[in-house]
């Protein structure tokens, strides 16, 4: 009986499986937060991209390239994650997650500037609303969905079907 409850419990929430992805300007950092709030995630695979926001957003990890002059390497600083290699003024920012259990958050901070002002200017500010645009896209078990950042600097992504099962995480 209690396996049967299990069972359709998990089937009618599994419509609220996925991973938000939050962006913040900050100083002398930006970040995204990567909350899970569905069923444990593994050996997923998680890709932000830029190139369809309205600020041009791009990722500044060295000086002298076609970010602003106060670069920063990205990093993980909480979670079970690795970044893939992302070259400076890169668009596509790739993240390999280990393991992340429901309600459990993975932090990236890195620098990000927009494109077009930083050639222009030595500091640059990306505020949440040019993150709108931008897509993420997660891959659990060679299925993908995707998600487009809103005005709020936040997106949800649906977890592929293959990742809905609260019993086998």
């Amino acid at each position: 009986m209690r396996f049967l409850l299990l069972l359709l419990f998990c089937a009618s929430t599994a419509h609220a499986d996925g991973v938000t992805i939050d962006f913040g300007d900050g100083n002398p950092f930006d970040r995204f937060i990567i909350g899970n709030v569905g069923c444990a995630l593994e050996d997923a695979t998680l890709i932000i991209d830029t190139r369809g926001t309205t600020g041009d957003v791009l990722m500044d990890t060295v000086r002298g390239g076609p970010g602003t002059q106060d670069p920063m390497p990205i990093a993980i600083k909480t979670g079970d994650a690795q970044i893939l290699p992302t070259r400076d003024g890169s668009q596509l920012l790739i993240l390999k997650i280990g393991y992340l259990k429901s309600d459990d958050r993975i932090s990236v901070t890195l620098d990000v500037d927009d494109g077009a002002a930083a050639a222009h200017i030595d500091r640059v500010e990306v505020a949440q609303n040019e993150m709108a645009g931008a897509s993420a896209r997660l891959i659990v078990h060679r299925q993908s969905t995707i998600g487009i950042f809103g005005q709020d600097g936040t997106v949800l992504i649906e977890a592929p079907n293959t990742a809905k099962s609260c019993l086998i995480s």
